[in-house]
């Protein structure tokens, strides 16, 4: 479990990183949706793929890679946290990669990230 001093950090961090970006970027965005990273016999593509949402006409965009919540056991990329987050850094100039993983009780760490 973080401290509240890294928790702090994390949101300071986070906030700079959002407004450090100068001008709001256009208010429509790109989503490339299922981008498969690996293919694994027996497992579920959903579970092995990433899902990019991007402004449009986004050149030389920092890009943020985003891993869901839940503990390893539940969550999804598209959760609506995921796509609330989507929209606030694509309108603020990021690209914003969601991307799911294995999850357990079928995988076990450090299968997750594998």
């Amino acid at each position: 479990m973080k401290t509240k001093l890294e928790r702090t950090i994390t949101a300071l961090f986070f906030a700079l990183a959002a407004f450090s970006c100068g001008q709001l970027a256009s208010a429509e965005t790109i989503k490339t949706p299922d981008i498969r990273y690996a293919t694994m016999p027996g497992v579920e593509p959903n579970l092995l793929s990433l899902d990019v949402h991007a402004p449009k006409g986004a050149k030389r965009a920092p890009v943020l890679v985003f891993l869901h919540g839940g503990g390893w056991r539940r969550g999804d990329k598209v959760d609506e946290g995921a796509q609330s987050h989507a929209r606030f850094y694509t309108a603020h100039g990021w690209i914003y990669v969601s991307a799911n993983y294995r999850l357990s009780p079928a995988v076990t760490h450090p299968a997750h990230v594998e």
